[in-house]
């Protein structure tokens, strides 16, 4: 019986644990809305004119390891000069707070072009959006390249071969920027799911605590009980009414309650009304079976429509005909404003049957 209890409770705190686990996985997904972006995210050396054309702007991503020089400014931030696929230039802006990062990399890009350095070591890994310069950035872009005659000469034929007309927007940078919220519910998820691991190793244990301990206060002979549960009427795999014993659950433990503390058994049925802006759509309906104890306490059976509720209730009139069956306005009323008068009619009752 115990093992039983046990492999009941068990089942369901791993359905409990999945669903957590469902709900772990969607709020890690939606720790950074940057997620969503991300997938549709393309290296921007793939950034096809087409795209840009059509969509307005391209999330895409970049590692930013070389810049020429900025060609321009205003209040919020700098414009500069990147490579772009193998040899073509476009534009970069970001923000004030990386203009310091960006000079940097800018310095060792000149000393890597007229030979003091071997390699570019300082780099930042961005994140933005590629749009189409207006006109006036991209005749600031041109000029740029008309001034210095970085690539050989200053004819706008010369020019427009080896530039193009792109802005990266960059928008957020670090390497490890979004994975850092992702590394976080991950690793929130891992502490959960061991905790709810050890849940379900150790709660099962402690499940069947207030059974033994109601067997323990009785008298009661473990055999006797055990016989009444393996051979009960069980109810959506969880619940078990035997003769003599009924047998349930609440909050993770299995509880036990004398036959006789079943006071009112009766069908309920929960309609709600579903609306979209204000409009009803449809209804939907929730059969159940309420079983009221002596302490007050109600079990609630669910069932699959009206005539399986009637089923149950038969059955479990059967099991406790001292009990009242179905339900009416009288019995309702004395349930909520008389209680004690509704056990004692239930009590009597069963001096008369027995």
């Amino acid at each position: 019986m115990y093992k039983k209890m046990k492999k009941q409770m068990a089942t369901t705190i791993i359905v409990i644990v999945a669903i957590c686990v469902v709900a772990i996985v969607a709020m890690g997904v939606m720790v950074s809305g940057e997620i969503y972006n991300e997938i549709d995210r393309v290296d921007i050396n793939e950034v096809k004119d087409y795209q840009i054309g059509s969509r307005g702007g391209v999330n895409a991503r970049s590692k930013v390891t070389a810049i020429l020089d900025y060609f321009g400014t205003d209040d919020e931030g700098y414009y500069y000069i990147i490579p772009y696929g193998e040899d073509q230039y476009i534009g970069m802006y970001v923000e004030n707070s990386l203009h310091e990062k960006a000079d940097v990399i800018a310095e060792e890009t000149y000393d890597y072009l007229v030979g003091d350095r071997d390699t570019i070591d300082a780099y930042i890994q961005t994140r933005g959006t590629v749009y189409r310069m207006d006109e006036v950035c991209y005749e600031y872009f041109q000029d740029w390249f008309v001034e210095t005659e970085y690539l050989g000469g200053n004819s706008l034929e010369l020019i427009d071969k080896y530039t193009v007309d792109y802005l990266y927007v960059v928008e957020s940078v670090g390497l490890f920027q979004l994975s850092n919220n992702l590394i976080l519910a991950g690793g929130g998820s891992i502490i959960i799911l061991v905790i709810m691991i050890l849940v379900i190793i150790i709660m099962p244990v402690g499940s069947i605590k207030k059974v033994k301990k109601y067997i323990a206060n009785n008298g009661l002979m473990l055999e006797a009980v055990e016989s009444d549960y393996m051979n009960g009427l069980r109810l959506n795999g969880k619940y078990v009414f035997g003769r003599k014993y009924v047998f349930y659950p609440s909050w993770f433990k299995i509880r036990i309650v004398e036959s006789s503390d079943v006071i009112w058994i009766y069908k309920h049925l929960q309609v709600t009304e579903h609306s979209v802006y204000g409009i009803k759509t449809h209804t939907t309906s929730d059969h159940s079976v309420f079983v009221k104890l002596r302490s007050g306490k109600c079990i609630a059976i669910s069932s699959k429509n009206d005539s399986h509720s009637d089923d149950i209730v038969m059955a479990l009139n059967k099991l406790y005909p001292c009990a009242f069956a179905g339900w009416s306005q009288e019995l309702q009323t004395l349930c909520s404003k008389n209680y004690p008068e509704l056990i004692r009619l239930v009590d009597e009752r069963r001096r008369g049957i027995l």
